[in-house]
C-alpha cells in the first residue's frame, strides 16, 4: 500500500478566512506549493506561521519534510524534534524524525524514534524496513532480518487486502451482501491491517447506502490510528447518519482538532452539536465554517440558528441579512431573519423582510403565512386575514394559517366562523392547545359553556402543566356554578405561576 498522503493533502481544501492574509490562507498556500514542490516558497509562507500557535506544529511539520526533501537532516531534526517526540506526535512527525535521525547518521536516536512509531502504527512496512537497515547498521542480523521479513510479509498483506477490498465491493454491486460481509470481517480482523485499508472499506458499504455496516471499519481504524482524519471524521459522520448525533461527537470533535482548517470537519462537528440542541457548543465550528466559506447559506443559516437559539437575536440578523444576499431562490434565510428581527422587537423591519419573501416566493404558503403573522402582530389583524386564508388554500393542511385566521376572525367578532377555524384546526392536532382555548373561548362568547369545559379538560389531560389551560377552565367552571372546581384550578394555577417564577 502506498504510503499515507492524507497529511499533505488533507489542508488543500481551504478557503480564505475572514481577515485579509488570514492564518487559514497562508497555511493553505504553503500546502499547495507544498504539493507542487516549489520547496523555497513553500518555505516561506510556513516561516510566516511559525508565531502563530495554532498553526506553528503543522509548519514545522512540513518545514521539516521541507528540509528532507533538500538533503538538510540536521536542519529537519531543529524542526521536528519538538512535535514528534509529544504523544501523540503531530501527523507522522514520529516517522519524518526518524529518517532524519538515520541520514544524520544518529542510529541509536533513529532506532528509538522508529521502535515508537512502529508501536504506534506496526502496519507501516516501510518503518519495518526502516528499523531494518538501523539493526544493520548496529551490527544486529536477527533483528534486521526479523524486521526486512515483516516489511515484506505487509507488503504481500497489503496486496491481498486490496484484493479482497475488490471483491468486496464487486460482491456488493452484485447482490451478494453476504460474501460482502464474510470479506467485511475478514479484514477487520486483521491486528495488522493499516487503518487506511479500513477506511476504504468502510467507503465500500457508504457507497451503496449501508451506513451501519460501514460503521465498524471506521471505529476500528479510528482505534488504531487517532490521528488519522478520515477515520475520526467517516466514523462520526456514519453515526450522523445513522441519528446517532450524541456518538458522533467525539469522533467529529477529534477530527476537527485534527483538521480545523477543513469546513467539512467543522460544518459536520457544528451540526452534530444542533442536533442535540447543543447549540453554544455549536457555535465555534460555526464560525469558523462561516470564515471558510463566507458565501455558504447553509452556514450562515447554521450559525444564525444558534444565535437565535442562545438568546444572541442581535448577532444573528447581520448573518442572516449576508445570507439573504446568497440566498439564490432559498426561502429559510428570510423566514430566519423575520424570526431573529422579531426577537429583538425590530417588528417594522421583519415586516419589510416579510414583503420582500412574499415578492420572490408568491407560490409558497410560508411566505404568505410570515407576512399575515407580522401584521397580526402589529395588530393589522384586518389586513393579515386575506393573507392567513391564501396561505390555507396553497395549504390546507398548514396549522399555523388556521389558527391565525381564527385569531383574525375572533377579534373582529365573527365568532361562529373563529369556532369553525379552530376546530378544523383541532382534527389536525386534537391536543393543540391554542386550537383549544381559541375554541373554548368562542364557546364560551356563542354560550355553550359546556363545551367550553368538554374542550378545555380534554387538552388539560394532554398539557396537565399549562397555566393558560387552568386559568381558562377555572372561569368556566365559576360560571357553569362549580365553586369548589373553580377553587381547585385557581390553586393549581397558583401553584404553577410560582414555579415559573422561580426557574431561571
Amino acid at each position: 500500500m502506498a504510503p499515507r498522503f492524507l497529511a499533505a493533502s488533507v489542508c488543500l481544501i481551504c478557503a480564505v478566512s475572514a481577515c485579509p492574509q488570514s492564518a487559514d490562507e497562508i497555511f493553505r498556500k504553503g500546502t499547495e506549493l507544498f504539493e507542487r514542490r516549489d520547496l523555497a516558497a513553500a518555505r516561506q509562507e510556513f516561516l510566516r506561521l511559525t508565531k502563530t500557535p495554532s498553526y506553528e506544529p503543522k509548519s514545522r511539520y512540513y518545514l521539516g519534510r521541507i528540509a528532507l526533501l533538500e538533503s538538510k537532516p540536521a536542519e529537519a531534526i531543529a524542526w521536528l524534534e519538538p512535535i514528534a517526540l509529544n504523544i501523540p506526535s503531530i501527523l507522522d512527525a514520529d516517522a519524518q524524525l526518524s529518517r532524519a535521525y538515520l541520514d544524520a547518521g544518529q542510529i541509536e536516536r533513529a532506532k528509538l524514534i522508529t521502535e515508537r512509531a512502529l508501536r504506534q502504527a506496526p502496519w507501516q512496512g516501510s518503518l519495518h524496513y526502516r528499523l531494518g537497515r538501523i539493526y544493520q547498521q548496529l551490527g544486529d542480523s536477527e533483528g534486521a532480518r526479523k524486521e526486512f521479513a515483516e516489511s515484506v510479509r505487509l507488503k504481500s498483506a497489503d496486496r491481498e487486502s486490496v484484493e479482497l477490498l475488490l471483491q468486496c465491493s464487486q460482491s456488493l454491486t452484485s447482490g451478494a451482501a453476504p460474501k460482502a460481509m464474510r470479506i467485511r470481517q475478514e479484514l477487520l480482523d486483521n491486528p495488522s491491517l493499516d487503518p487506511d485499508v479500513l477506511v476504504a472499506l468502510g467507503l465500500t458499504f457508504t457507497a451503496v447506502g449501508l451506513q451501519a455496516e460501514s460503521l465498524e471499519p471506521f471505529r476500528a481504524a479510528a482505534k488504531r490510528d487517532p490521528s488519522f482524519f478520515q477515520a475520526q471524521y467517516n466514523a462520526g459522520l456514519a453515526l450522523l447518519k445513522l441519528g446517532r448525533a450524541g456518538e458522533a461527537t467525539p469522533y467529529l470533535d477529534a477530527a476537527q482538532r485534527l483538521s480545523p482548517e477543513l469546513a467539512d470537519a467543522n460544518s459536520a462537528l457544528a451540526l452534530a452539536h444542533v442536533l442535540q440542541a447543543q447549540y453554544a457548543n455549536a457555535i465555534p465550528p460555526l464560525e469558523k465554517w462561516r470564515a471558510l466559506q463566507p458565501a455558504n447559506t447553509r452556514a450562515l443559516d447554521m450559525l444564525a440558528l444558534a444565535y437565535l437559539r442562545t438568546n444572541a437575536a442581535g448577532r444573528a440578523i447581520p448573518i442572516l441579512r449576508e445570507a439573504v444576499k446568497f440566498a439564490r431562490g432559498d426561502p429559510k434565510p428570510y423566514f430566519l431573519l423575520i424570526e431573529a428581527m422579531n426577537a429583538a422587537e425590530e417588528q417594522i423591519a421583519a415586516l419589510e423582510v416579510a414583503e420582500d419573501a412574499l415578492k420572490l416566493f408568491p407560490a409558497l404558503p410560508q411566505a404568505h403565512l410570515a407576512k399575515a403573522q407580522q401584521l397580526a402582530r402589529l395588530g393589522r389583524y384586518r389586513d393579515a386575514g386575506p393573507l392567513f386564508a391564501r396561505t390555507i388554500e396553497l395549504a390546507p393542511g398548514q396549522i399555523d394559517g388556521l389558527l391565525g385566521l381564527a385569531e383574525v376572525q375572533q377579534k373582529r367578532g365573527d365568532y361562529a366562523a373563529s369556532l369553525g377555524t379552530y376546530e378544523r384546526a383541532l382534527t389536525i392536532d386534537r391536543t393543540n392547545v391554542t386550537a383549544s382555548l381559541g375554541t373554548a373561548r368562542n364557546m364560551v362568547l356563542t354560550r355553550d359553556i359546556s363545551g367550553a369545559r368538554a374542550i378545555l379538560e380534554a387538552a388539560l389531560a394532554a398539557h396537565p402543566d399549562n397555566s393558560q389551560l387552568h386559568y381558562e377552565l377555572a372561569r368556566v367552571y365559576a360560571r357553569l356554578g362549580e365553586k369548589a372546581l373553580a377553587a381547585e384550578q385557581t390553586r393549581i394555577l397558583q401553584e404553577l405561576r410560582a414555579s415559573e417564577s422561580k426557574t431561571p
